[in-house]
């Protein structure tokens, strides 16, 4: 029967999925926090919002919308990503920016005062390691 019923409508998606942990999050905020009118309308709207994406019949709307959260979530992903790399090598390199075309550069630590040479645009700079 329910099956029936969800033949047609779209579902649930890593979208969706993502408004539901962000409905949690605000859920276990309101505990520890003061019980705010506005993190429970929050909550509320965040539920309506899911509901209506599971019910909804528009497929390939809800698919675009998806496709744009899945891209800003991987450059999201991607940067966090970056950041923990650089924090892991912070000790054995040095990092620089291009000053003709900003490429971020990286040099081994503790090689005095060098000529670094940029790979993109063959700009080449001073820098001290």
């Amino acid at each position: 029967m329910f099956r029936n019923f969800m033949r047609g409508r779209y579902g649930i998606d890593q979208l969706t999925i993502a408004l539901l942990v962000m409905v949690l999050i605000v859920n276990i905020g309101m505990l520890f926090l003061a019980d705010s009118i506005l993190l429970r309308i929050m909550m509320i709207l965040l539920l309506v919002i899911c509901y209506m994406r599971v019910f909804s019949k528009n497929i390939f709307r809800r698919s675009q919308e998806n496709a744009r959260f899945l891209r800003c979530y991987d450059l999201w992903k991607e940067r966090i990503s970056l950041k923990r790399r650089r924090l892991r090598e912070h000790q054995t390199y040095r990092f620089f920016r291009c000053p003709a075309c900003g490429q971020k550069l990286r040099v081994p630590k503790r090689k005095g005062k060098i000529t670094i040479t940029c790979a993109k645009c063959g700009h080449r700079f001073d820098g001290k390691t």
